[in-house]
């Protein structure tokens, strides 16, 4: 089973693809370069927003409402057929899910250590260098092959001191100015959170770009004359491993640099394109966002047999006959999360996460998977059309279509889904029909 934190970020990776893309395709030619930078940031904090869209946009009917495909049939012959597989299938998924997860975080490490690496090789350059003081800027003459700026510092070779015109200096000024350095570190991080995603480093190059073009237009403000400008570009083509973190004067894209100059300003009726993330943005939480659905709807096969004739009677968790209970069955409350009144359809047992959680009746296990709101979920379904549910668990030990008794453990208390603290929410269903849970307490003690 895919770790939740992994299929999030799956979901990040392709809301930031569906919004790159977008912009690739109708805003990076244009040469309202400020906005473009401001887009080009604003997609990181909507790409991890957008699929988070279920809970800024709660829908009353998702809580209580799922519903659940066949659940295949399968013959065998003898128990231990039964339970050979049901170890074979758990021990494969919990390989590949550490297979997984191993790999996601050997990824991160790598891209977070080279960015690591940068910044101590930047610092220690730094503080080799003499510095000279020139307003908010400080010039660094440094043992380096071209000119180039990080944050208010602007680094100058030493040995080509005194050859930079007056552009070059304006151009990296510009760059400390606007605060691009932030900007990449911004994109270093995302790559190594997302760093699987080979859109990642595209928007690296892009914001670059942009970065690129906002200094050019900031030099050519200052009344320099285009074609001077464009001679000195062209004498500063060559530049070997530019670092990530640093903003050259001679950066590679000199040519993308050179159309831009001399390529016409947009006509201002082109910012209309950009109102285009609106409906895109909507349609993309709208795909986050659960269809009301039928409350109480499972399917299950027909071919799932119980021969156990009795109902849920015992409480839900190890080795206790009470606790606390913090919400009861059809309490008109405010929920904790969602923050609007809604009826309560279980109960909400108070206890600390890892706490075991035991099946109520001897049943088959019909649900065993993350469902969103309601976190990790075990659904067990026994005889005479009883159905006990268990919600918001750490983890649990049992597969669809294994059969449990009566007081064996099955899973573990959590925070997991629409929860605000460790608890178990249990439900008690007949026919589909909601019940109170309490009442089968009260016919155990009373028998």
């Amino acid at each position: 089973m895919m770790s939740e934190y992994l299929f999030y970020l799956i979901q990040v990776s392709c809301c930031f693809v569906v919004l790159y893309g977008l912009f690739y395709l109708l805003f990076r030619q244009l040469t309202f370069h400020k906005v473009n930078r401001i887009i080009l940031l604003l997609l990181i904090p909507f790409s991890f927003a957008l699929p988070l869209a279920h809970f800024i946009i709660p829908n009353e009917a998702v809580a209580e409402a799922l519903t659940f495909v066949n659940i295949e049939e399968f013959v065998f012959e003898t128990e231990n057929s039964v339970n050979a597989l049901i170890e074979s299938n758990t021990q494969r998924n919990f390989q590949f899910s550490y297979f997984l997860n191993g790999l996601y975080w050997i990824g991160f490490a790598l891209c977070l250590a080279r960015l690591l690496f940068s910044v101590i090789k930047l610092f220690s350059l730094k503080r080799k260098s003499p510095v000279l003081q020139r307003g908010k800027f400080q010039f660094l003459i440094a043992d380096v092959s071209s000119i180039f700026s990080c944050f208010n510092w602007i680094f100058i070779p030493k040995e080509q001191l005194g050859h930079f015109e007056e552009p070059v200096f304006e151009h990296e000024k510009a760059h400390a100015r606007l605060g691009h350095t932030l900007d990449l570190i911004l994109a270093e991080l995302f790559i190594a959170i997302c760093w699987f995603n080979p859109c990642a480093y595209f928007f690296r190059k892009s914001i670059r770009s942009v970065h690129e073009f906002q200094a050019d237009q900031a030099v050519l403000q200052q009344q320099i004359k285009k074609s001077a400008y464009l001679r000195l570009l062209l004498n500063n083509l060559v530049l070997e491993n530019p670092n990530k973190l640093y903003s050259y004067f001679n950066h590679p894209i000199i040519k993308k640099r050179i159309d831009m100059i001399i390529k016409p300003n947009s006509k201002r009726k082109n910012i209309l394109r950009y109102f285009l993330l609106v409906p895109i943005v909507s349609l993309l939480s709208m795909a986050f966002i659960e269809a009301p659905q039928e409350p109480n709807r499972i399917l299950f096969s027909q071919n799932t047999i119980i021969k156990e004739n009795e109902p849920p009677s015992i409480f839900p968790l190890k080795n206790q006959t009470d606790g606390v209970i913090t919400s009861p069955f059809k309490m008109n409350r405010m929920h904790p999360v969602l923050k609007k009144k809604m009826i309560h359809w279980g109960i909400d047992i108070k206890a600390d996460e890892g706490t075991p959680v035991v099946a109520t009746a001897d049943g088959t296990i019909s649900v065993a998977t993350f469902e969103k709101n309601w976190g990790n979920l075990v659904v067990i379904s026994h005889a005479d059309g009883y159905e006990t549910w268990y919600a918001h668990l750490q983890k649990f030990d049992v597969t669809e279509n294994q059969k449990v008794k009566k007081g064996q453990v099955i899973a573990y208390t959590g925070n997991t889904g629409l929860s605000m603290g460790p608890h178990l929410h249990y439900e008690v269903r007949k026919d589909g029909k909601k019940l109170d849970p309490m009442d089968f307490f009260e016919k155990m003690i009373n028998e």
